[in-house]
């Protein structure tokens, strides 16, 4: 049901009078190495958000949002992924952009959580010959409601928040 209303999202509502329609990838990287006595541990987070959608004239914006986010702790492997409806406001430089993810899954080493979550964010862009880059900030929220595990469903209530910042890009067509 939430992958329909997704498609209905982008076939019905994005088509209506676009002024402008854009892609904006956003990317963010940091590693971390914890040695204790001769033991070393590296851990990495990988961030990466994909909004497509349409600006009107008066700088309000629709569209999606797909975003992925990859936990690596020594052999340990941790994704989420979120896809969601978004609305916002794109101003000359700055962004200001509230997203709905109608998916997350949170993918761990033994279960994979399913739920639902929003995301806020907001960027300053210094505009480059035919697109502009700039600092993103994102404040995302979660809440997991079903645990799957080697095929078994059980409910849970779980609420994880992240605060993170993104290398911002965006391409205006």
């Amino acid at each position: 049901m939430k992958v329909w209303w997704f498609l209905f999202w982008f076939v019905c509502v994005l088509p209506v009078q676009a002024d402008q329609f854009f892609f904006g990838p956003s990317l963010s990287y940091r590693s971390l190495t914890v040695t204790q006595g001769s033991v070393a541990t590296e851990a990495s987070v990988t961030l990466m958000d994909a909004r497509v959608g349409m600006m009107m004239s008066n700088s309000f914006a629709i569209g999606g949002l797909y975003s992925q986010i990859g936990q690596k702790t020594g052999a340990t492997s941790e994704t989420r992924s979120n896809l969601g409806a978004s609305v916002g406001f794109m101003g000359e430089s700055a962004l200001l952009y509230f997203t709905y993810f109608i998916s997350s899954q949170y993918e761990q080493s033994a279960s994979t959580l399913k739920g639902t979550g929003l995301q806020v964010d907001f960027a300053y862009h210094f505009k480059l010959s035919n697109f502009k880059i700039g600092p993103l900030l994102s404040y995302k929220q979660f809440h997991y409601t079903t645990s799957e595990s080697s095929g078994t469903e059980s409910s849970m209530d779980r609420k994880d928040e992240l605060v993170e910042p993104y290398i911002s890009f965006l391409f205006l067509f």
